[in-house]
Formats: structure tokens, sequence, C-alpha cells
């Protein structure tokens, strides 16, 4: 089986996914405020220690990071928190993966080699983030901030695949770095449904339409972009960029407390 990054073949395709993302995220929010902006607030005995996310979206690069990148990039976030004794702070992990970035092509295997494959070449920010979450609300809607910050790990991977039945070949990491980044970001919190009554009868289980953006503050770091990987005369060269990697990350997602 391919990557993931194979639904994101053309720039065409990567808007369009991005846009339709957004506006299905816009009528589960006005649909979850008709149906449950009206009913009363949800307390029950106790907060839920522990919460469990995973959430889809887009990022835009910003600043220098966007004259490099032009197009907008998608990707998915695994998220896992606790909350701070019995305050209304959460503090967790974030996993988060950016595809900005990808290119395929079919070649032959080499000139001696008459076998073609498809090669992909895709860039990614790979990103492990802490966070400290301030979630005062117990009703059907949870307005938040969060505070975030951890590492970036930019690298360009390319692998090839054959034609007849999809397998991977070979892969190979041509170039990464390293870079901190730190942000913040706000969101709201849907609460769609009761779980099974969480780690105990003292405490709810739940399910919740998580939508948020986060304003990433990206420090210096190299990294390639689509077309940077040039083949000439039997060698290869990297055209690197060097710059902040600031962008802005738009998700929407599901989260479970208990």
């Amino acid at each position: 089986m391919k990557k993931i990054a194979t639904l994101w073949r053309a720039d065409g395709i990567v808007k369009k996914t991005l846009v339709g993302a957004l506006a299905a995220g816009a009528v589960l929010v006005l649909a979850s405020v008709f149906a449950f902006g009206d009913q009363d607030s949800y307390s029950g005995p106790a907060r839920a220690k522990w919460t469990m996310g995973f959430a889809l979206g887009g990022a835009f690069p910003l600043g220098e990071f966007k004259t490099n990148i032009v197009h907008p990039g998608g990707g998915l976030d695994i998220s896992l928190g606790r909350r701070i004794g019995s305050s209304a702070f959460m503090a967790g992990f974030d996993l988060c993966w950016v595809i900005y970035g990808l290119r395929t092509s079919d070649e032959f295997l080499s000139g001696s080699i008459p076998l073609q494959v498809e090669v992909q070449t895709t860039n990614n920010i790979l990103q492990g983030l802490f966070y400290l979450k301030y979630l005062p609300g117990r009703g059907r809607l949870r307005p938040y901030v969060e505070a975030v910050a951890g590492l970036s790990y930019l690298f360009t991977d390319t692998s090839i695949y054959s034609e007849s039945n999809s397998n991977e070949i070979a892969s190979d990491v041509n170039f990464s770095d390293t870079a901190f980044t730190a942000g913040a970001g706000a969101g709201i919190q849907i609460r769609l449904g009761k779980g099974s009554g969480g780690r105990s009868t003292r405490t709810n289980g739940e399910w919740l339409l998580d939508v948020k953006a986060r304003y990433m503050f990206g420090g210096t770091a190299k990294y390639l972009r689509e077309g940077s990987i040039i083949y000439e005369d039997g060698q290869y060269t990297y055209l690197y960029n060097r710059s902040r990697t600031d962008f802005l990350s738009v998700q929407i997602g599901l989260s479970a407390n208990f």
C-alpha cells in the first residue's frame, strides 16, 4: 500500500481537499450548534482526566516560508493529554505530520533494466509538540486557547514503487533538517455525545468535535521543495532553501474525553 501522500498528487487536488475539509467543518459546526446549542450545560459529577484526539487539516505557509513554499500542505494530528488536577488546564503531546509537496513520475529503473517504476518524492514536516490548553467550559460549546512548543523535522523522502502491484521497492530520505517551533492557538469543542462513563462512575466519557487554528513560529531550517532535486550528468544536486518555517494550521477532528 502506498503512502498517504498519494492523496495529494496535484496542487489542484490539494486545494480542493482543503476547501472541502474546511467547508465540511463549517457545516458540522453549524449543525452541532443548532442541534445542541439550546440544551442545558453538561457538567456531570467530575471532569474527565484524559483526552485523546485525531484531526485532519491544512497548513498554510507564512512569511519567508510562503515565498519558497507557494501552495498549502495537508496532514494529520494525533494528540494525547491529561487534565492538571481538577483545574481547567490540560497538558499533553501532539504528533503532527504535514505534506507540503509531492512529485510523481514514471521512469525506467535503469538504462540496462527495462522495468518501469513509479518514483514518488514527498516534502514533509514531522512535529513533536507539547501543549498547555486552557479549557474552562463544561457545556455543549467549549472554546479554548492553547500554547505549544517542540521540534519540527523537515525532510524530503523518495520512494520507488512497482508499476504492476504498487509494492514499495526502495525508499530513502534525500534531505533533512530540524528546527525549534512554538506557537499559540484557539479553537472550540462541541460535545456530540456521552461515552461509556469514563474510567469510573464519577467521571464522564464523551465524544467531541474539535475545530482549531494554530499560528506556528518555526525556527530557521534548510529544506527542499518540489523540483529541488536536479539530476544531471549522472549526479544529483539538492537546491535547498533556508528560512524561517512559520505557518498557519487549521484542523478539524474528533476527540474523546475519558
